[in-house]
């Protein structure tokens, strides 16, 4: 979706594209260009095909010890796709899993 996304010409068709896919599933590999604190838990920066999206994750024990190692790393991600925007980082992933 979002290599398709990056193709398009203007910033009109690429808004219009992504809107078609508000509530879909979602799966993706990328590369995490930061992580940071979000609340009581974390925000992952995922940059794919020239888009940030943005991986918000609990604060659990499991996610103490790998989130700050995820820097630099390429994952793969699963969520929902709201089609929101997180002020300072990318489009937000709903219910994302690393």
């Amino acid at each position: 979706m979002f290599n398709k996304a990056s193709a398009l010409g203007s910033v009109l068709e690429k808004q219009d594209f992504l809107r078609k896919y508000v509530g879909s599933k979602i799966y993706g590999k990328g590369f995490v260009s930061e992580v940071s604190r979000s609340g009581n838990g974390y925000l992952v920066d995922i940059s794919i095909a020239g888009q940030l999206v943005s991986c918000p994750l609990s604060g659990s024990e499991e996610n103490e010890r790998r989130v700050p190692l995820l820097k630099g790393k390429t994952v793969n991600f699963t969520g929902t796709f709201p089609f929101t925007n997180i002020f300072d980082h990318g489009l937000a992933i709903d219910d994302c899993i690393l």
